[in-house]
């Protein structure tokens, strides 16, 4: 089932309200597997901003090969590609990495943290977790944000699935406009009972 909810956009590293209590929505999530899409909770303007300010500044960056990518403290963009090391499906993106955010350069960095920084507030709303986004947690886990570009015509992420511990909720946020970054394509969510839950034509930039 796809709930959709509709909240004030804040800027980035603002704190998301929402009209009902977050912890029912976590349990709803939890217990039935339901789906949510939340609009408006990040302004556009700030969120077109981060995506250009980050193509400028990787731009001449070098990438990282795959087999390097398990440097825990290490910021980087690569090509993913293949089938997923982790996931073991396929996949084709660019991926922009931030193990180590607080090691970025001065011009990326504020955008950049306060995007994750919104969505791990919302997070704790969630979970009634008191999480950082930079600090470990306490049982040694930590947020690892990223950012995937999806290559026009070819761009995908084949259907794969995560452990409920230990993040228990999964957050995507959409930096893209459909009919003016691009034109068809989206998100699916397989539900208990098998069927197929499509958000591609209910989230958009800032949900």
């Amino acid at each position: 089932m796809l709930k959709i909810l509709q909240t004030n956009p804040v800027p980035l590293g603002g704190q998301i309200a929402l009209g009902m209590p977050a912890q029912d929505i976590a349990r709803d999530i939890l217990a039935n597997g339901t789906v949510y899409c939340i609009k408006n909770c990040v302004a556009e303007a700030p969120l077109d901003a981060l995506r250009t300010q980050l193509f400028s500044y990787y731009a001449d960056k070098p990438m990282t090969a795959i087999s390097e990518n398990n440097n825990r403290r290490l910021n980087y963009h690569s090509i993913e590609h293949g089938i997923s090391r982790v996931q073991k499906t396929l996949h084709h993106f660019h991926a922009y990495v931030f193990n180590n955010i607080d090691a970025l350069d001065k011009e990326i960095a504020p955008p950049v943290r306060g995007l994750f920084e919104s969505m791990v507030m919302f997070y704790n709303q969630l979970t009634g977790q008191q999480h950082a986004l930079t600090a470990p947690h306490a049982d040694g886990h930590y947020f690892r944000p990223q950012i995937f570009q999806y290559p026009s015509g070819g761009g995908m992420f084949g259907a794969h699935q995560h452990p409920l511990k230990p993040q228990k909720i999964g957050m995507i946020a959409g930096l893209s406009k459909q009919g003016r970054d691009y034109q068809t394509g989206g998100g699916g969510f397989e539900m208990p009972d098998g069927s197929i839950v499509d958000t591609s034509l209910a989230q958009d930039i800032g949900d």
